[in-house]
């Protein structure tokens, strides 16, 4: 259902810019292991070592560290377009892994997933931001943009100076259906890829439902198109929340549901500007999406 909505709306409007995408935060952490990550904290890879306390730790911050329910294909036909991803290599392997703390699958699961949804859905474009790698030489970093662009190959939408251009009929003529942000100087001048300043995330860095509402509309109290804007509709666990966490089986699933009832009616105000992207904790509950669907339904209907 949510496939033919969203085909509908690209229809009406094709000749407009991008506008809101429904994204998942970490969108890597529905699927976790215990082992921490180069991300982790230094004072947790230190108790770690320890025997009788590394197995509590690696459980109480998988509880904490997973920010999703639904796998990839799941959250691509759940309507989710872009992906927040955090890589890092692991000692021992050759492959590159998505992390939050601890381990998460594979990014070649994630690329996967994305090639066979687009082979399926011509009219669809998906967004990937790597946006933070861990334990990354130069020669990793090249090894993964060789690897990207190996797999997307023509569907890749090079970086686009003119962001009026970016439209969906654009898109479309040239077939193309990835754009991947890769914030990091390894890929400087590398066309395929989009520049960490061609994508704003502002970060509200509270565990407070209101406070992240009123950092929100701080930051999206103007309308521009210069870059894509990522709207954090995220809260951030402090040591306090964890540590009440553990008495009242608290977790970011818990914690995200309190700011749901107040993303949502914000997302409806149509506070944001076009090229947002509107990020969240467990998409898969409530009615977050659907309200960006609508919101993007009536913004075609309007043209």
């Amino acid at each position: 259902e949510v496939m033919v909505k969203t085909e509908t709306i690209l229809g009406n409007w094709s000749g407009c810019l991008l506008s809101y995408y429904s994204c998942t935060h970490d969108s890597g952490t529905f699927s976790l292991s215990k082992t921490l990550s180069p991300d982790a904290d230094e004072h947790l890879k230190c108790l770690s070592k320890f025997p009788l306390v590394g197995p509590i730790i690696g459980s109480i911050i998988c509880n904490w560290a997973q920010c999703q329910k639904l796998d990839f294909t799941q959250q691509l036909y759940a309507g989710i377009r872009y992906f927040d991803l955090r890589v890092a290599t692991r000692t021992g392997s050759e492959d590159f892994f998505l992390v939050h703390t601890v381990f998460g699958p594979k990014i070649s699961d994630l690329v996967e997933a994305v090639l066979m949804f687009l082979e399926a859905h011509s009219h669809e474009v998906v967004l990937l931001d790597l946006n933070h790698f861990y334990a990354m030489e130069m020669k990793d970093h090249e090894l993964l943009m060789e690897y990207l662009i190996s797999k997307f190959g023509s569907k890749i939408c090079n970086r686009c100076y003119d962001i009026s251009e970016l439209t969906l009929h654009n898109l479309w003529n040239h077939r193309k259906q990835v754009i991947i942000f890769y914030q990091s100087q390894a890929a400087r001048g590398i066309k395929e890829f989009w520049p960490a300043h061609s994508i704003v995330s502002p970060w509200p860095n509270t565990d407070q439902p209101k406070a992240c509402i009123e950092y929100l509309n701080q930051c999206f109290s103007t309308s521009h198109t210069r870059n894509f804007k990522v709207c954090q509709g995220v809260l951030t666990p402090t040591l306090e929340t964890i540590i009440k966490g553990l008495y009242h089986h608290g977790n970011v699933k818990t914690l995200s549901e309190t700011l749901l009832p107040l993303l949502c009616p914000w997302i409806q105000h149509d506070h944001a500007c076009p090229l947002t992207i509107v990020i969240a904790d467990f998409t898969d509950k409530g009615d977050l999406i659907q309200e960006i669907l609508a919101l993007n339904y009536k913004r075609a209907v309007s043209v």
